[in-house]
C-alpha cells in the first residue's frame, strides 16, 4: 500500500516548528531578553529562531506536499488553481483582519509588508506549478529542473544588484531563493514515490 507522505507526523512537526519560529521572529519574542546570553548563544538562538529560514523550510514542504498529489499524473488544471486559491486565501484573509485590527498594516507593494511576503511567493509557485508538472515527468526531469533552478537562483544573486537581499522584498531573491528549494520539495515527493 502506497503511504501518503503529506500526513506523517514529522511534516505536520516540522510545519509547527517553522511556524512558531515565524510567529517569534513576527514579534512575539522581545528583541531583548532578559537574561545575559554570551555571543555564542546569543548567535545561536538568532539562528535558531530566523523567521526567513523557517520560511524556507515551509517552501520545501509545500513542494512536497503540493507534488505528493501528483507524482502519477499533473492536476486538473482548473480545480487546482481554485484549492490552491482558497488555500492561501483564506489564512491570508484572517489574518489580515487579525493585523488590521492590531493596527498593524502590511498593504505594501508588490509584496506586501515583511509578513506576507512569502504568501506572494507560494502564490507564484502554485500558478506555475500546473504547466511546470506537464513538462516534467519523470524523476531524472525533477533532478534536472532542481539543478537549473539552483544555478539560475545563482546567477540572479550574481547579477542582481541587492540580489542577497532576502527576504527584503526584493522580487528575484524572492523568487530565486525561494523558487529552488520549493522545487527541491517537489523533486523529494518525486523519490519518496519511487522508493514506496
Amino acid at each position: 500500500e502506497r503511504k501518503n507522505w503529506m500526513n506523517l507526523p514529522i511534516v505536520d512537526l516540522v510545519r509547527g516548528i517553522a511556524a512558531l519560529v515565524v510567529a517569534l521572529d513576527h514579534g512575539l519574542l522581545p528583541r531583548e531578553l532578559p537574561i545575559p546570553l554570551g555571543p555564542e548563544l546569543l548567535l545561536a538562538a538568532k539562528v535558531l529562531l530566523s523567521g526567513p529560514a523557517a520560511v524556507i523550510a515551509f517552501f520545501v514542504i509545500s513542494g512536497f506536499c503540493i507534488h505528493t498529489a501528483f507524482t502519477k499524473e499533473p492536476p486538473n488544471t482548473q480545480s487546482y488553481l481554485v484549492r490552491r486559491s482558497i488555500r492561501l486565501g483564506l489564512p491570508f484573509l484572517a489574518a489580515s483582519l487579525l493585523a488590521y485590527g492590531l493596527g498593524y498594516r502590511w498593504f505594501e507593494l508588490p509584496f506586501g509588508g515583511p509578513a506576507i511576503w512569502s504568501l506572494a511567493c507560494e502564490a507564484v509557485y502554485y500558478l506555475v506549478y500546473p504547466a511546470i508538472r506537464r513538462v516534467l515527468k519523470s524523476e531524472r526531469d525533477w533532478w534536472l529542473a532542481t539543478l537549473f533552478s539552483y544555478a539560475s537562483a545563482v546567477a540572479l544573486i550574481i547579477l542582481v544588484p541587492g540580489g542577497l537581499e532576502y527576504p527584503n522584498r526584493n522580487f528575484f531573491a524572492l523568487l530565486g531563493i525561494g523558487l529552488p528549494v520549493w522545487i527541491s520539495g517537489c523533486l523529494l515527493a518525486q523519490v519518496m514515490d519511487r522508493v514506496t
